[in-house]
């Protein structure tokens, strides 16, 4: 219940700083279209926003009969788990492995190509019971549905991700929404979810766990690759934001998103 009312708290401070927002740029009658826009965004995310992020990755839907499928049913089975689980596996987004919940759908896990291929079975086990945990806890139904409805915050990448901009700048704009988020965390009484597992596996395979790319419309990529990377199970390989920005600042031009 706590939950749903930090849900609820989300949902008027969005609404609130569109309307804001909207008022400034349009005095006339701007604060409406601000709160229409917040509505719909919010709703949006809470009724289709677990679909949309899946197409995005092109991921494929696994058969019951499936091996994978199989060993998730079965450490399902050890925790009691009783649940169902959606299992996906992606060519677009190779190397990690991505997981929402939702309120109204079965979660789903979208597991990387090169992770089923690169990772020793014991691994691969270690990391599916970690996201069934996460799952379980209910916990990752209210971070998925949170995030997305804070990243109205990152909207304003999409401008700047259409002029030749570093890629360091665009993700510092949209730096508030994760703090945002973060905040949102804390209240709710979610520390990190990184455990030492993860921090093994991630040391154990260093060519996995690269920034995700999704193929999409090139101005929606910057935004969708944060969205995204914000629900990936281990964290993606990138540098501060200090040192992308020293880093695009050393080449012979910015580099273009």
């Amino acid at each position: 219940m706590f939950k749903f009312i930090i849900l609820g708290l989300l949902h008027i401070l969005i609404t609130i700083s569109m309307a804001a927002l909207f008022f400034v740029v349009l005095p006339h009658n701007g604060d409406y279209w601000g709160v229409l826009i917040a509505s719909v965004w919010n709703l949006v995310a809470f009724v289709l926003g677990d679909r949309l992020l899946l197409s995005s990755l092109k991921a494929k839907r696994l058969g019951a009969s499936s091996d994978l499928v199989q060993k998730i049913a079965n450490l399902k089975a050890l925790k009691r788990f009783g649940r169902r689980f959606e299992v996906f596996i992606s060519k677009e987004f190779d190397d990690n492995v991505f997981m929402i919940d939702s309120y109204l759908r079965s979660p789903a896990i979208v597991i990387g190509v090169s992770v089923l291929k690169t990772m020793r079975e014991e691994d691969l086990d270690k990391i599916m019971s970690i996201g069934i945990n996460r799952i379980e806890s209910g916990d990752w139904r209210f971070i998925s549905l949170s995030t997305q409805m804070l990243s109205i915050f990152a909207a304003p990448m999409l401008l700047f991700s259409l002029g030749s901009q570093s890629s360091a700048i665009v993700k510092l704009i949209g730096a508030p929404c994760d703090f945002l988020l973060n905040v949102t965390k804390r209240i709710a009484g979610l520390g990190d979810e990184r455990s030492s597992d993860l921090e093994f596996i991630h040391q154990a395979y260093p060519q996995l766990w690269s920034e995700v790319r999704p193929r999409t419309w090139r101005i929606l990529t910057p935004f969708m690759s944060r969205l995204i990377g914000t629900l990936l199970l281990i964290p993606p390989n990138a540098g501060s934001i200090l040192e992308r920005l020293q880093s695009d600042q050393n080449r012979p031009g910015w580099e273009n998103v």
